[in-house]
């Protein structure tokens, strides 16, 4: 399910109106995906880490993040829980690499309720007893039936 999300994603990438770095355009183009796709907002990075997202239009500096890195790098990532630096509540952040041509020069990010993971386990089940966890690379615990 998340990699299916981050290929949407890199999908919205492609889109000339968003390699453009234009972000009144790249604004325009965006808005309607922000909601039809689920996400509490999207954004566009620069390279040096600067976020300007979609809805809000609010500015934030994420450059230390380990998505955007990840990012810039040219992998697709998703974060585990984090606290937003733009909500101060607990999200999950995905990000894609914009490229134009064989050169990067953005990134794309989009914001979900981290609640997203307990809805995934939700769904999740083994036979009539079993169930599914989500545990983050540090074996923190971020979904679980209980």
């Amino acid at each position: 399910m998340l990699s299916q999300e981050l290929r949407v994603l890199e999908e919205l990438a492609r889109r000339s109106e968003i390699q453009s770095l234009h972000w009144p355009t790249q604004r325009q183009s965006l808005l309607p995906d922000v909601e039809r796709l689920g996400y509490l907002d999207m954004g566009i990075m620069d390279l040096a880490g600067n976020a300007t997202y979609v809805l809000t239009g609010e500015k934030a500096w994420l450059g230390d993040r380990v998505y955007f890195q990840q990012a810039v790098a040219g992998t697709a990532s998703v974060s585990d829980v984090i606290i937003s630096r733009v909500t101060n509540q607990p999200v999950v952040m995905y990000a894609v690499p914009i490229m134009r041509g064989d050169e990067l020069v953005g990134v794309l990010i989009a914001r979900k309720d981290a609640e997203v993971f307990s809805n995934i386990v939700d769904r999740m089940g083994y036979g009539e007893n079993g169930y599914a966890a989500i545990l983050g690379k540090d074996g923190t615990i971020y979904a679980h039936p209980d």
